[in-house]
């Protein structure tokens, strides 16, 4: 039988904590990679790595260590980084 792996891009302290402990306590090895790896995504992850998504060659990579080191992933999900978003101040001129 395959191995179940999930891949997790962008695997931060909310979203990311809660769904890849989700995924390991659903028999998943779990990759999780961020720019910034969080403890507590850390220690429910069996390969954690590190990666600015905003270079498109980062990607290729991550795909290829994942399946070198783990397999092929059976679930990817991409968490984009959230922003609060800044709100333009407009003067109003007369």
């Amino acid at each position: 039988m395959a191995r179940k792996v999930l891949l997790f891009l962008g695997a931060g302290a909310n979203v990311g904590t809660s769904s890849v402990q989700f995924f390991k306590n659903n028999g998943y090895r779990v990759v999780s990679v961020a720019r910034t790896i969080r403890p507590e995504v850390k220690a429910h992850s069996d390969l954690v790595l590190t990666a600015d998504f905003s270079n498109p060659c980062s990607i290729k990579n991550i795909f290829t260590q994942v399946d070198e080191k783990v397999g092929v992933p059976n679930v990817v999900i991409y968490s984009r980084e959230s922003r609060p978003r800044q709100h333009l101040a407009f003067n109003r001129v007369d």
